[in-house]
């Protein structure tokens, strides 16, 4: 398995920082033990001292590896045209300063010691070996260079934008569905929204007592799911999942640690048995990808397992060293034939196909970056997050991502808003901004928390229609974005479309479908 990394060349390049949880290289179930929590750091001021040959060509080292000021042990290679080998990690440094990387079994084992006991002291034997590369890659373009390092792509959050973000610059159309208002169905914050080709599934972010089921005109179908001590009931649903080949609908019950597999139509179909408390779950072509950042319970104690359609672990990853007091979520976005994940405010996107985990972006966030140290506050909550965010000014890292026709969307972690950043793949521009004008429809609009096919999937309340009229379509006339025939128009059609719109407290929320330029 490859992964490719970012590489330190002198103080003007990104440096590379390999959080290193060294773990035992099998597991007694013979199921490969990925001994590695990759990480890509930005801007790190961490070292690494052999007391050999490094970076003089051609030897071998063998000694110590401490760190300077880390709390964990990190491991960065630096130098140009040397292939290195540390703790079974092989970069191979080309003469443009790209570091390839590649996983073989580790035979040391290096635990981090936490806050100070790592920093300035030993970390685990090592041997390195140099060897002079041949420099194959220094072609490579200039301008590909400040983004491309192999298949890793870095996306540069530069110069942000004013507070809004044209949609009009991304998307080419937008389509709003008003979700059915009933007795069954009233629906608090919605935390998941998935669409198939022909239903509409929902699951509420406090207390969801299933997923509900609508068609793509909104009307409301059924509930799949109960709580319950029943065999096809639930005790605490955390996550939901489509298998669209099958018409399948995977719910997973934390408390009982398995799946419940039902019918589109809502039928009980069987329940899979999984020993593991996932907070996270996604299923694509056959295996179950389950993730839980603070595991005490359950088996293994990996914080990202994939698991067969009978249950059994097929591959792990990110060992858990230390017990968490909170616990915090994960990204699994699911494309056509991988699922983009990312840990909660971190800068690195992996891609996961099949059983295997390999880098795929790294947001760099440059100077705007928030240190080590204050996000670790924010995740364990040694500190109130807003007052963090107050303090920093700075981004914390990713919430959420999408990819769409050569698209690739990030939601920032940043201040009491989050920043939303578009970044085109063919073009490589970037464009970072709080809000997102809705210059189709001047409707207030969330950033989207799914997507479809070629759609992005945003909600918001019905409430915001009637803002709109109200406010809204002054403002953007006065702004010159909207003139008065078409606010006219878009009123015409919102009181013909939304007769219930303001009927507070007995509307359900609406979906926006955002579709994405080729």
């Amino acid at each position: 398995m490859k992964k490719k990394s970012f590489l330190k060349i002198g103080g003007a390049m990104l440096l590379l920082a390999l959080v290193l949880n060294i773990h035992y290289a099998w597991g007694g179930d013979g199921v490969k033990d990925h001994p590695l929590h990759l990480e890509v750091l930005a801007q790190s001021n961490d070292s690494i001292s052999t007391g050999g040959d490094a970076g003089k060509g051609a030897g071998t080292d063998t000694g110590v590896l401490w760190t300077e000021i880390s709390e964990d042990c990190f491991v960065i290679v630096t130098g140009a045209a040397d292939t290195v080998t540390a703790f079974g990690l092989q970069f191979k440094v080309e003469a443009d300063g790209y570091g390839i990387l590649s996983v073989s079994n580790a035979s040391t084992r290096c635990k981090p010691g936490g806050d100070k006991q790592c920093s300035s002291s030993p970390c685990g034997e090592f041997w390195i070996e140099y060897a002079k590369a041949d420099g194959a890659a220094a072609s490579i373009k200039e301008e590909q260079k400040r983004t491309e390092i192999g298949d890793m792509v870095s996306i540069p959050i530069t110069d942000m934008e004013t507070d809004y973000g044209k949609l009009s610059d991304f998307a080419e159309d937008i389509k709003m569905i008003p979700l059915e208002f009933k007795d069954e169905c009233i629906l608090g914050e919605i935390r998941k929204v998935v669409m198939s080709d022909s239903y509409i599934f929902i699951m509420e972010r406090n207390n969801p007592k299933g997923v509900y089921v609508f068609d793509h005109m909104g009307k409301y179908l059924y509930k799949i799911g109960n709580r319950g001590q029943e065999p096809e009931e639930f005790v605490d649903l955390s996550d939901f999942s489509l298998n669209e080949e099958e018409r399948v609908v995977y719910l997973y019950d934390l408390m009982r640690t398995k799946v419940l597999a039902f019918s589109y139509e809502g039928d009980f179909i069987k329940d899979i048995p999984m020993n593991y408390y996932a907070d996270n779950f996604e299923y694509q072509n056959g295996l179950f990808y389950l993730y839980r950042e603070n595991v005490v319970h359950g088996d293994p104690l990996y914080s990202l397992v994939i698991k067969d359609d009978k249950g059994k672990t097929v591959n792990k990853y990110y060992p858990v060293i230390e017990k968490l007091s909170k616990t915090n979520y994960c990204v699994f976005r699911k494309l056509d034939n991988e699922i983009l994940f990312a840990e909660d405010l971190r800068d690195s996107i992996f891609t996961i196909r099949g059983d295997e985990l390999t880098p795929k972006y790294f947001i760099d966030y440059k100077a705007k970056s928030m240190s080590k140290v204050d996000r670790e506050s924010i995740l364990k909550r040694t500190r109130l997050p807003l007052t963090v965010l107050l303090e920093c000014k700075k981004m914390a890292g990713i919430k959420d991502i999408f990819e769409i026709n050569d698209k690739v969307f990030i939601k920032n972690k940043h201040i009491v808003i989050p920043q939303f950043t578009v970044y085109d793949k063919k073009t490589q521009k970037v464009k970072t901004f709080s809000h997102i004008l809705n210059d189709f429809l001047f409707i207030g609009l969330s950033h989207p928390i799914g997507q479809y096919k070629d759609y992005l999937i945003s909600v918001g309340p019905q409430e915001r229609l009637q803002a709109a009229i109200n406010i809204g379509f002054k403002v953007w006339q006065e702004e010159g974005l909207l003139t008065a025939k078409r606010a006219k128009e878009l009123t015409a059609m919102i009181e013909e479309r939304f007769p219930d719109r303001n009927n507070i407290g007995e509307t359900n929320p609406m979906i926006f479908l955002l579709k994405v330029k080729k």
